[in-house]
């Protein structure tokens, strides 16, 4: 990924949600439900396959229920019993379930981060926070330690990574994205280290994620 893409701020909105979700997976109904949203993140390598689901949202008497799927007889094909029609046979891709590459999602970031290629993003809360490495934001000639995290609503996710902090200080402000929202709940932070939501940063008239930080980056000591 050499340049980074022009995510829109739906595309983004809904990689936070599924990030903020106990695991960060999305089933073929769910896509149906934001087609365009979730089109982009596949077509960017940030969803990936994770199996296949058991059931499919279908429209009955005019209402949207779920519905079981399972194999006709000969095992030819998956599908479901309609009252009316019987046996409706569903395209497999239709019961397709996605999961958010996670590492594909930093390599997205660390891109539009200007962080170093060599760098690999290393867990330091496990599935919930991880150093990007050291970002260079607008034209400033320093770099800054990035971490991102997710879930910080919950508390003791919250208390994992207020200890990390604590435990690993940085020269310079750190920087700690995260899929949460600003308003996720109290999140303390050690001096010189600011927390920005991701969604946050889709407040900029254009409604791209190519990084608003510089806006919201605080110009002294930077």
């Amino acid at each position: 990924m050499s340049e980074p893409v022009l995510l829109g701020a739906e595309t983004v909105s809904l990689l936070c949600s599924l990030l903020e979700a106990e695991e960060p997976v999305i089933t073929g109904y769910a896509v149906e439900l934001h087609p365009m949203a979730a089109a982009s993140l596949i077509e960017h390598g940030l969803l990936v396959p994770a199996g296949y689901d058991d059931v499919i949202g279908v429209e009955t008497d005019g209402q949207e229920e779920l519905v079981s799927v399972f194999p006709i007889d000969d095992g030819s094909a998956l599908g479901y019993l309609d009252r009316y029609a019987g046996f409706v046979a569903v395209p497999p891709e239709r019961l397709l379930r996605r999961r958010v590459d996670v590492s594909e999602a930093f390599r997205y970031l660390a891109v539009l981060l200007d962080v170093p290629r060599s760098h690999t993003p290393a867990e330091i809360v496990e599935g919930l926070c991880w150093d990007l490495g050291s970002a260079r934001f607008a034209e400033r000639p320093q770099r800054h330690s990035v971490w991102f995290a997710r879930r910080l609503w919950d508390a003791a996710t919250r208390k994992s990574v207020q200890t990390m902090l604590e435990r690993r200080p940085h020269i310079r402000p750190r920087l700690i994205l995260t899929s949460s929202t600003s308003s996720a709940g109290e999140f303390v932070v050690p001096p010189d280290t600011l927390t920005i939501s991701v969604l946050d940063a889709l407040k900029s008239p254009s409604g791209k994620f190519r990084f608003m930080l510089r806006a919201l980056l605080p110009v002294g000591g930077a």
